[in-house]
């Protein structure tokens, strides 16, 4: 059977007009929503309007659809959140902030919907206590049947909702939406005692669609929108290298904040600029090293052979060695290893006790890694330069 515990109250739509759940991980998530009453409307995907019966149980709660790949209908979906949070006539709002399914391993970037009214919201937590791991249900995982019958072959389910206190929005959070969904991440998460994660449900979608790109990173991905974005074209990644350098060079220090790095590297200070900003901002100090971005360009260059070798000896200063710090940058960069990993690995590379490692220890080792390995292999580039060049040139016109 399935066995609920709650913990704590969920508190009247006067008190907190949304309800935020996290970390989503199954479609049984759903028990969340049904507990208590009045039911909270929904945001759900449009596409279950079609599906059978779950349609007519989602109408009876008149949730919000939403095209995930429309950004229109994104928009209206967010404005119609507001009128509803913003109105005494209406239940409460309930929202998976990240927008996908998860392992339950760590909380990926909570998309902002829930966050851009700037009413106060009740953090929902969901735990299953089990000692097989049933339920989850992820693109890449069994099929929903599967997953249901597998749980249903189970003698008990356990699972726990804990209703966490209210969280008041303070004015800078109101007026920042994604200030406002980093800080309620942050809090969850401790509550969860899990870490937090840099990807989106934007990056998941496009790390699946480019799942044969064996360098496929999440860097990758937000600089090349950063770059498309800004109508940097691949053919003037040379002059941009260049630029990048010469800011360097004139710096005492390359750290940077991000009004800082918008305006020595020339680009809007928007969300795209933001978010790639955020993943290489790895220790979340609010800072980052201006050489992330000249690697990030070195690993984008469209007929550099070396990218690798170029990216690693941007943190060189002039040696052949890179020291801890900048090893962790480069590793979650080139091969997407998150600092718990990257920490006794350079450990392991650093052979000579000197606190650095050298390029051909670092080449050897993940050439010898066959999930790395390409990381140092010369490939094509991933977009056609040309295809690119003439998509930019029409947007001018």
């Amino acid at each position: 059977g399935f066995h609920v515990i709650v913990r704590g109250h969920k508190v009247p739509p006067a008190e907190a007009p949304i309800l935020v759940v996290a970390p989503h991980s199954s479609f049984f998530d759903t028990v969340v929503a049904m507990h208590g009453y009045p039911l909270p409307a929904a945001v759900v995907r449009s596409k279950s309007k079609d599906i059978f019966l779950l349609s007519t149980i989602l109408n009876f709660i008149q949730p919000v659809y939403v095209k995930r790949n429309d950004p229109n209908s994104r928009q209206n979906t967010v404005r119609e959140i507001t009128r509803r949070a913003t109105s005494k006539d209406w239940s409460q709002i309930i929202i998976f902030p990240e927008g996908t399914c998860t392992n339950r391993s760590c909380l990926i970037t909570f998309k902002l919907g829930a966050f851009v009214p700037g009413v106060p919201v009740q953090p929902i937590l969901i735990r299953y206590p089990n000692e097989l791991n049933t339920l989850t249900w992820t693109w890449d995982g069994p099929s929903a049947f599967k997953t249901l019958w597998i749980t249903l072959c189970q003698l008990r389910t356990n699972m726990e909702i804990e209703y966490l206190p209210v969280y008041v929005p303070s004015e800078e959070e109101k007026k920042d939406p994604q200030l406002y969904a980093e800080n309620v991440r942050m809090f969850m998460a401790k509550a969860l005692q899990i870490p937090v994660s840099s990807y989106s449900y934007d990056d998941l979608k496009l790390l699946d669609d480019d799942a044969s790109d064996p360098n496929s990173t999440i860097v990758r991905f937000r600089l090349q929108k950063l770059l498309t974005r800004n109508q940097i074209l691949f053919k003037d990644l040379d002059d941009e290298i260049l630029k990048v350098k010469a800011i360097i060079k004139s710096r005492d220090d390359p750290h940077v904040s991000f009004s800082e790095f918008a305006h020595l590297v020339g680009v809007q200070p928007n969300r795209t600029a933001k978010s790639y900003f955020e993943v290489i901002d790895i220790d979340k100090t609010g800072r980052v090293d201006l050489r992330c971005y000249l690697a990030g360009l070195w690993l984008m260059h469209p007929t550099e052979v070396h990218r690798a070798e170029k990216a690693f000896e941007t943190f060189c200063n002039g040696g052949d060695g890179i020291g801890l710090e900048d090893f962790v940058q480069l590793a979650w960069m080139l091969l997407e290893v998150p600092k718990s990993v990257s920490l006794p690995l350079f450990e392991k590379l650093d052979t000579e006790s000197a606190e650095k490692v050298y390029l051909d220890d670092f080449r050897n080792f993940v050439l010898e890694t066959p999930q790395w390995a390409a990381a140092f292999t010369p490939n094509e580039p991933s977009i056609d330069e040309d295809q690119d060049e003439n998509d930019d040139h029409t947007k001018r016109d």
